[in-house]
């Protein structure tokens, strides 16, 4: 078969940029793979892999014109499939076979987080109508299959749940580590900074717990700011933490390695996560985690980890960071290798294989 891909996002350095370069990992190792796929972009860039099984179809163009290009592109080009990494456009082209992907209903269920843009184009009207042209559905979780069915009906029978796989860890060696001097403890946020991933109440829920402490690690909070970010920044000024929160913006493969390695635990208090791929990183390299336990981040942890919190109490979020700094070594052990033990199930060659089953 021939499949067209949309790749626009791997410009991103989060998000679905980890996705889509996720997703050409798994299918560049796939050797049973006879396929060609025409992967889709709007300006030039470097592959992460090379495979012969890829061509790279560019096309400069505003957004609503890509779209007609490119499917004028794939009608030429006599494209079997066109897999909608992070969009439902093409679903209203004719002629045109979609394979979508659905990573998470938040601007459905959390329209107040989002732009009026992503409300738009994520929500439901485009959403329905996507599901309903699809001839496959992906999502990446049960949770987010349960949302999906529960919100737009017309894709119940047609979604398979398909698990992302981890980081690759790739690294450049001209990566520099901004933090080699960073000789203190600290706890680990690494995301998105935008309004769901609930950073203003883990600060306060951090501050509640070292005010009257003279001695406490400080909050790194690491990665890009996304929309409406600007409260966070307006919390740490709030409470006087300015020289205990440290703010780092965008961080290379080598930084992310080095803050992980060297953080006390990592903290992910998420109001929704179609499936929370920060999590998983922390448990593969062997720190402890606390995260929230709602849609899909349980499915990652386990729905019996300890370390679950309800993301809209902040005095839930204080106790179990509390738990976390008590734990014994033999304790952070043994959490530390439960959790490896849980995520051997995510991989991108796994992802891969499971695609292209449902797809043949």
């Amino acid at each position: 078969m021939k499949i067209g891909i949309d790749v626009r996002a791997l410009k991103e350095t989060a998000g679905i940029g980890n996705y889509v370069k996720g997703f050409l990992y798994g299918l560049s190792q796939n050797k049973n793979d006879k396929n060609e796929y025409l992967l889709y972009g709007d300006s030039e860039i470097t592959l992460p892999y090379q495979t012969s099984k890829f061509k790279q179809r560019i096309f400069k163009a505003s957004e609503v014109f890509w779209y007609f290009k490119v499917w004028r592109d794939l009608r030429s080009q006599q494209v079997d499939y066109f897999y909608s990494t992070h969009s439902t456009i093409f679903s209203f082209f004719p002629l045109t076979k979609t394979i979508l992907i659905v990573h998470d209903l938040s601007a459905i269920l959390f329209p107040q987080l989002h732009t009026f843009k992503v409300r738009i184009l994520a929500g439901k009207f485009f959403l329905t109508h996507a599901c309903r042209r699809a001839k496959f559905i992906f999502a990446d979780s049960e949770a987010t299959r349960n949302d999906l069915e529960n919100i737009i009906p017309v894709s119940i029978g047609k979604i398979t749940v398909n698990y992302c796989g981890l980081s690759l860890d790739k690294k450049s060696d001209s990566d520099k580590n901004r933090f080699i001097d960073y000789n203190f403890p600290y706890i680990l946020y690494l995301g998105t900074i935008e309004p769901r991933k609930n950073l203003v109440r883990l600060i306060e829920a951090y501050n509640l717990l070292f005010e009257n402490n003279e001695t406490h690690p400080k909050l790194v909070i690491a990665g890009n700011t996304g929309w409406y970010y600007q409260e966070v920044f307006q919390k740490v000024v709030e409470l006087n933490l300015q020289n205990e929160v440290i703010f780092t913006g965008f961080v290379n493969e080598t930084e992310k390695n080095f803050l992980f390695k060297n953080a006390l635990f990592f903290v992910f208090p998420s109001i929704y996560e179609g499936f929370g791929l920060p999590v998983a990183e922390a448990m593969k390299r062997g720190i402890p985690v606390l995260t929230s336990g709602v849609s899909s981040l349980p499915e990652i942890v386990g729905k019996d980890y300890s370390f679950l919190v309800d993301p809209e109490d902040v005095s839930d979020i204080k106790s179990k960071l509390e738990k976390l700094l008590q734990l014994t070594p033999k304790e952070k052990e043994k959490l530390v290798l439960e959790n490896k033990r849980k995520i051997s199930q995510f991989s991108w060659e796994k992802n891969a294989v499971n695609w292209l089953k449902v797809i043949s």
